[in-house]
């Protein structure tokens, strides 16, 4: 008996091995990876102009760390952010309406939870819905390579003393250069404030400008800047460094450990008039 199983096991090894050395293609070269930190500039284009539609927007991640209370709690940040294309390039409305094809709705969502406190509260969340134009401009001299303009809410969803909301006008442009063989890209917001109930004062903190760097590789490490304030005093300042720990889902996606230093004003709606101590946070971020 076991030397019939061993005559079967082996036969079928051979036809297993027959059968994947005939379909193995023979006339097709190997892959060969680009080097660490090749820069990857060009795609980047490409993604704007044939983007699915469901995609990524800002970064999503879940960190936790910091301290930054008077009684030491454990604060966990997490985000949650996506954008849609409303009309299908390909469908009869958006073939009619060429500029139908740009138009997005976008959803951002903040919290910060604390672990250690009595119950596990989340201290406050900010719901960010917005609909915006997207135009892959020209890229050429000062002109950048894409921009959005659109409108955008922000609240944290209480109710009278903690209410927080804001409704703006923004214009984002972008642009990207090759550094050191990595990509370095720059992308200012500029904003418009339509209503600031509940917060009158949130532009001395907030600003009307927010400034982004990015610098980086999509196959190694990636560091980004965002300061936003009317001033360094009142402003608040986010360091964010990820580094991939799997293969690439599509751009942007795909697994990071993911570090963010905040320290300033304006970590959540609802203590955008609050200082909050230098805190340190480390997670997962499944989009950088």
């Amino acid at each position: 008996m076991q030397r019939a199983i061993k005559t079967v096991i082996i036969a079928v090894s051979v036809m297993m091995s027959t059968h994947a050395r005939a379909a193995a293609p023979t006339t097709e070269a190997p892959v060969v990876p680009p080097p660490p930190g090749a820069f990857e500039r060009s795609p980047i284009r490409q993604v704007l102009e044939q983007e699915q539609a469901l995609s990524a927007n800002e970064p999503m991640y879940f960190i936790a760390g910091g301290f930054n209370n008077e009684d030491h709690d454990l604060i966990a940040r997490f985000q949650l952010s996506f954008k849609y294309r409303i009309f299908d390039p390909g469908s009869l409305l958006g073939r009619e309406l060429t500029a139908a094809r740009n138009l997005y709705f976008a959803y951002t969502q903040t919290s910060l939870w604390n672990w250690t406190a009595e119950s596990a509260p989340f201290e406050d969340t900010t719901y960010r819905p917005s609909l915006f134009w997207q135009n892959v401009a020209s890229g050429r001299g000062i002109f950048p390579e894409a921009w959005r303009a659109g409108f955008e809410h922000a609240s944290n969803g209480q109710a009278e003393e903690r209410s927080r909301s804001v409704n703006t006008l923004f214009f984002r442009p972008f642009w990207w250069t090759e550094l050191g063989g990595r990509e370095l890209a720059f992308s200012p917001k500029f904003m418009l404030y339509l209503d600031k109930s509940g917060n009158p004062d949130i532009d001395q903190h907030y600003g009307h400008i927010e400034w982004l760097f990015r610098y980086g590789s999509e196959t190694s490490w990636l560091i980004e800047t965002m300061f936003r304030g009317a001033s360094v005093d009142k402003g608040g300042l986010e360091l964010n460094l990820s580094y991939p720990i799997r293969a690439p889902l599509f751009y942007r996606a795909g697994g990071f450990v993911y570090l963010q230093y905040f320290q300033g004003y304006g970590e959540s709606l609802l203590g955008y008039d609050i200082k909050a101590k230098p805190t340190l946070r480390l997670g997962f971020a499944i989009v950088r």
